[in-house]
């Protein structure tokens, strides 16, 4: 074992035959790589961040936008039982579309009047033409008939001011009940209000605050049903006056009569005005006619223009009022964006600049569009509530103003839906 070459004898230090670094090299290595690591980050985060600056300096956006649109309450302007209903929820509908129709029997009914009347009235129109050529050739009349007449009409303007004052104790009745109605409303609504509070505090049941919102619909169709009742009163206080004014035209007709009756020279005249009063009257009549026309008219609800119904509420035989919500029509051709930005973002926004629109149904498709305007206030200044900050502890909180923009660009098939959420970003340089 000695004679062989690799033998290491006792007194041979092993660590001669094997060195060991001390590590120098590495460290210093080490060192240079982190130097070159931090200072190619540091460029990096330089340029992130400065790109992100010079991005940010010429852009501002918000997700707190949603689209919106025209959207139509369609209701009926007159009354009566839903006869038909030719539209669903949802359905497409063209301008000039029939959608409901209302019973029009009442209607035509008052139409075949108006036009007898107005053909009495140019009957009498003719005959008072006639009377005036026949005057002019005979001036004697007979003082009683003209006698007669002139008791007639008096008679007539006492029973059209006895109907006055009855239709005026109906408007005052009617007055009242708008009267009661709105004190009405306003106690349902402060019930509401105070309710409110104690459901957010969970000290009343949901149902209680429900029963009382459903009161105040209740009380607001109250008060719209007794606003009604008074302009209806009220025009048929405008017409007893009207029948007032009428019979004291025809009380005054009749005595002039008389005194063309006892002076004869003066019968052309009265002729000629009889005329004339004959003529009014066939205006009047026409003037009728043109209005139960209108109202028949009124029976059938035509969409106004193309868009998608929505919340129907109307059904066959439901009894309509003038100004209930029958469904809402949605516009799709003619949409648009509202933009809530802060106003620490509207420095630069200008009407004409360019917008790029994300719409979250369409995700990854970018809309273009533009600036249009920008609201006069924030919306907390518009809302239900708006802000008291002079009463109470204040704290400042930043705003948001709507910016409305217009698409462009649009392309068909993009169906953009009021009520969709976006995020839009503004360029302002």
């Amino acid at each position: 074992m000695a004679n062989e070459p690799n033998a290491v004898t006792p007194n041979e230090n092993p660590s001669k035959t094997a060195p060991v670094s001390n590590g120098n090299g590495f460290n210093a290595r080490r060192k240079r790589q982190l130097r070159i690591g931090l200072i190619v980050g540091t460029l990096v985060f330089a340029l992130v961040f400065g790109g992100w600056r010079i991005y940010s300096a010429g852009h501002v956006g918000t997700d707190d936008a949603q689209v919106a649109g025209h959207i139509i309450v369609i209701s009926p302007k007159a009354t009566g039982f839903i006869k038909n209903v030719y539209v669903l929820d949802n359905q497409e509908v063209q301008s000039g579309q029939l959608l409901a129709e209302i019973d029009d029997r009442d209607y035509q009914v008052r139409l075949a009047q108006a036009e007898a009347d107005l053909a009495v009235a140019r009957a009498t129109a003719r005959a008072s033409s006639t009377q005036v050529s026949v005057t002019s050739q005979t001036t004697t009349s007979l003082v009683d008939q003209a006698k007669a007449g002139v008791t007639s009409a008096r008679a007539g303007v006492e029973t059209a001011e006895k109907d006055l004052e009855q239709t005026r104790a109906m408007l005052r009745g009617a007055e009242s009940g708008v009267v009661a109605a709105k004190s009405n409303l306003k106690k349902t609504e402060d019930d509401v209000t105070r309710y409110r509070k104690l459901a957010a505090k969970e000290e009343i049941p949901r149902q209680t605050l429900e029963s009382a919102e459903n009161g105040a619909v209740t009380a607001q169709a109250s008060v719209t049903s007794a606003v009604q009742n008074e302009q209806a009163a009220r025009a048929k206080v405008a017409w007893a006056e009207a029948r007032v004014t009428q019979a004291k035209a025809q009380l005054n007709d009749s005595q002039a009569r008389l005194i063309g009756a006892e002076t004869a020279p003066a019968q052309v005249s009265i002729s000629q005005s009889q005329a004339s009063n004959a003529d009014a009257k066939v205006k009047r009549a026409e003037a009728d006619l043109e209005a139960r026309r209108l109202e028949l008219s009124y029976t059938k609800i035509y969409a106004p223009l193309h868009g998608i119904v929505s919340k129907k509420s109307v059904e066959i035989g439901q009894n309509v009022a003038i100004g209930q919500p029958l469904m809402a029509l949605v516009s799709l051709d003619d949409v648009w964006v509202l933009a809530n930005f802060k106003e620490t973002q509207l420095k630069n926004v200008q009407a004409g600049q360019s917008a790029d629109v994300d719409v979250d149904t369409y995700s990854g498709k970018v809309f273009h569009g533009k600036v249009d305007s920008i609201a006069a206030g924030t919306g907390a200044v518009f809302s239900l509530l708006p802000p008291e900050n002079a009463t109470g502890n204040y704290v400042k909180v930043v705003q948001r103003i709507p910016v409305k923009i217009i698409l462009t660009g649009q392309k068909p098939g993009e169906v953009l839906r009021p009520g969709m959420n976006v995020v839009v970003t503004i360029h302002t340089r």
